[in-house]
């Protein structure tokens, strides 16, 4: 891996890290929670659609 792909990959990741903030903040508040649930259910969506909820290798903390 080149040095300036790492360092566009780190920009990239701190992107998609920052941009979790916001839909934090607005599903706090009652009038925007459902647009952030579903934001959320967007992103745990399985892509590969192996592992869901009722899998048994899914642990929650």
């Amino acid at each position: 891996m080149s040095s300036s792909f790492h360092k566009l990959w780190l920009k990239v990741t701190a992107i998609v890290i920052g941009s979790f903030g916001p839909v934090f903040f607005l599903g706090s508040m009652e009038s925007t929670a459902e647009p952030a649930r579903l934001t959320l259910d967007l992103l745990s969506w399985p892509l590969d659609g192996a592992t869901t909820y009722a899998s048994p290798d899914t642990q929650f903390l």
